[in-house]
């Protein structure tokens, strides 16, 4: 959308990308994405409540890829903060998923499941930094003799920070549902 002349004659526009389709090679990508020539754009030319008021601007190009069960997705995600300076508004740029779904453990009753993430947190001022969780999980299912399964599982999450100015540090967590 694009207007010229009004409000002391500056030109404001928004370009929108919205996609979902596939490329070669198996890989999917989809696009939710946004630029607004300027933070009022929405005040003057939102049609409904949800638009005029939003204090937010979010893009996000994702591609995915699936080989059996193991899933692996990145996506850039660029927020823009609508009511003051970007500066300081973290951005995701990118992130990184790669998903296990559960398989069977060699024979055994056990499954095996594991999920990671990345993700490359920055912004133009304040702490910039990387974070890496892991989460392997090993599971149980049992089904009983009315129809019901039950899944007991344990699991692990460990997390790693990298903080430009606080350095490297971790986290982990059991898990038992």
């Amino acid at each position: 959308y694009h207007v010229s002349g009004f409000h002391q004659g500056q030109t404001r526009y928004t370009l929108g990308w919205s996609h979902r389709g596939g490329l070669p090679g198996q890989v999917r990508l989809t696009a939710e994405a946004e630029y607004l020539s300027s933070r009022d754009y929405l005040d003057g030319f939102g049609e409904s409540a949800g638009e005029y008021n939003r204090d937010l601007s979010e893009s996000v190009v994702a591609l995915a890829r699936n080989w059996g069960k193991v899933n692996l997705s990145g996506q850039i995600k660029h927020l823009r903060d609508l009511d003051q300076s970007d500066d300081q508004t973290l951005q995701q740029l990118p992130e990184v998923h790669l998903e296990q779904i559960p398989v069977r453990v060699a024979g055994t009753p056990l499954f095996f499941g594991l999920q990671g993430r990345f993700a490359n947190l920055w912004r133009e001022q304040g702490e910039k930094g990387r974070r890496l969780s892991l989460r392997p999980t090993l599971s149980l299912p049992v089904r009983t003799g009315v129809g019901l399964e039950v899944e007991p599982s344990i699991a692990y999450l460990q997390r790693f920070y990298d903080v430009s100015d606080a350095g490297s540090r971790d986290q982990g967590l059991y898990e038992a549902s």
